[in-house]
């Protein structure tokens, strides 16, 4: 059964559309595709070089995953598909982990730390939880998997050799 909070959505873009159903769920679709586009461009900026993240973007973008969401017309996994590398980004960037530094490799830190304020520090933790939050507005699934992630985030931080604080 379709996700009401998502037809009240394409039902108000309709009518900014000007009731052009078509050109509507046209934008959705690209527009959600874009923005995941842009997401794993942040995300990627872990990389010291544009090359290791234009193969991120380009491999995101492509994978075999979009064509079967879009034929099937789910809503939820565009949302997704769009907002989880968001979501990544900011958690990695409220957790202090910046962009990669290769003479720090040599010191075994392969990761850049941003020194972070508390404040600074809420404020992304806060602007994580809003994309979040409109995601699922959207398509509520997307909390589970956004769980999902942080759990295996967290794990996988403490697999590497990340303190507690940092996977907490």
């Amino acid at each position: 059964s379709p996700n009401p909070t998502g037809l009240a959505v394409l039902a108000v873009g309709s009518v900014l559309w000007l009731f052009q159903m078509g050109l509507g769920l046209t934008v959705v679709v690209v527009g959600a595709i874009l923005l995941g586009g842009l997401g794993v461009w942040r995300l990627a900026d872990l990389f010291p070089s544009n090359r290791e993240r234009i193969v991120a973007l380009v491999t995101y973008v492509a994978m075999p995953l979009l064509p079967g969401v879009i034929s099937t017309g789910r809503l939820s996994a565009l949302v997704a598909y769009a907002a989880l590398p968001w979501f990544v980004h900011l958690v990695r960037s409220a957790v202090g982990i910046g962009t990669a530094d290769p003479k720090a490799v040599v010191a075994d830190l392969a990761d850049g730390v941003i020194p972070l304020r508390p404040r600074e520090r809420i404020r992304r933790i806060a602007v994580a939880g809003v994309v979040v939050a409109i995601a699922v507005a959207l398509a509520p699934p997307v909390l589970l998997l956004v769980a999902a992630v942080t759990v295996v985030l967290a794990i996988s931080s403490l697999l590497v050799g990340a303190g507690w604080r940092t996977s907490a």
